[in-house]
């Protein structure tokens, strides 16, 4: 006998349903040439976003949601550099994913909410280039 009843739906994904968060690494050995690049996904609110590499500022404005802040960082030269980024949103309600890939694999991935004690993403890795 047919059931009347539909069948249940999985609850709707944003960007910031990207999979598990890997282990929080602080730093990632990376071969010279290989393509790194950041990507941070951010749902339910606008807010300031701020990436630096080393003493260079990539990205600093102010960024609309549902949205992502993508990063070419690579080629880089021998030596660890230090990759920083700062999100700040203007609502209670938010939710935020940060990527790091190299060589298109996604090496690290945090995922941050307004259960934050900061009430931002303020977040770092360094990156040893050989």
């Amino acid at each position: 006998m047919p059931s009347n009843t539909a069948p249940a739906t999985a609850a709707p994904q944003t960007s910031c349903d990207r999979g598990p968060d890997t282990p929080p690494l602080v730093k990632l050995e990376v071969s010279t040439g290989q393509a790194i690049t950041f990507d941070f996904f951010y749902c339910f609110t606008p807010g300031h976003m701020i990436v630096r590499l080393d003493d260079k500022i990539l990205v600093d404005r102010p960024v609309p949601p549902p949205a992502t802040v993508h990063v070419d960082v690579a080629p880089l030269p021998p030596g660890l550099h230090s990759l920083s980024w700062l999100f700040h949103p203007v609502n209670l309600t938010w939710k935020a994913v940060s990527e790091i890939s190299v060589a298109g694999t996604v090496k690290r991935r945090q995922t941050d909410d307004n259960s934050s004690p900061l009430h931002l993403v303020l977040d770092s890795v360094f990156l040893e280039v050989k």
